[in-house]
């Protein structure tokens, strides 16, 4: 697992996560010095929060969204900064795994008839084995060619849709990138205009 960078901002909070908080809250409150054991309080708060329904659950859902925006503009300010987040690299790296190539009529042929040949010859050495497979495909009337000749087809079409099926996800994942930085940046500027404005109105006052 890669190390987290220690000056990347604080995780986001799930909606789950602050229901947690508040009923950890509430266990403090009943009884301050009671000791809590860990599987017993995760167990009852998993099954309080499965009993809530959609408005119940509205304010902590509410909290992770507003969380949410808080990391979006905090990750865009670290990413600016040059900051690297090991883990993103890895996400990356799983999804750009390459697709299998597409094999040819040849090669469908090959794995057919290679591991009988090597069971009915088992003093024949891989080499051997590979000659042995060229000559007879090289003799193989265009009738039996046909069926490996289709198969070979057939995967040319999964290789190109497999191809255009990453292509189209690597772009959707560019996509929502953009989307979420150029989000968090209009929060951010906001804030920072509001901050601003709350500044000059707080100047205004003074004079008066």
């Amino acid at each position: 697992m890669p190390k987290r960078n220690s000056n990347m901002p604080k995780g986001r909070c799930t909606a789950y996560s602050y229901f947690v908080k508040s009923c950890r809250q509430e266990v403090t409150m009943q009884n301050p010095n009671a000791k809590v054991v860990f599987a017993d309080f995760s167990k009852e708060c998993a099954e309080r929060w499965k009993s809530l329904d959609a408005e119940e659950r509205k304010v902590f859902v509410a909290m992770s969204d507003e969380d949410k925006i808080r990391y979006d503009m905090e990750m865009d300010q670290f990413y600016r900064k040059g900051g690297v987040d090991p883990a993103a690299k890895k996400r990356k790296a799983k999804v750009d795994k390459k697709v299998k190539p597409a094999a040819s009529a040849y090669s469908f042929f090959s794995k057919d008839i290679r591991p009988r040949m090597k069971a009915d010859n088992p003093s024949l050495s891989t080499a051997d084995v590979t000659k042995e497979v060229k000559r007879m495909w090289d003799n193989l009337d265009g009738r039996n060619k046909r069926q490996f000749e289709s198969m070979a087809k057939e995967d040319a079409e999964r290789y190109r849709q497999e191809v255009q099926w990453q292509k189209d996800r690597e772009e959707a994942i560019r996509q929502a990138a953009t989307s979420t930085s150029n989000y968090a940046n209009t929060v951010y500027e906001y804030c920072e205009s509001g901050s601003d404005a709350d500044e000059s109105a707080a100047e205004n006052d003074d004079e008066y």
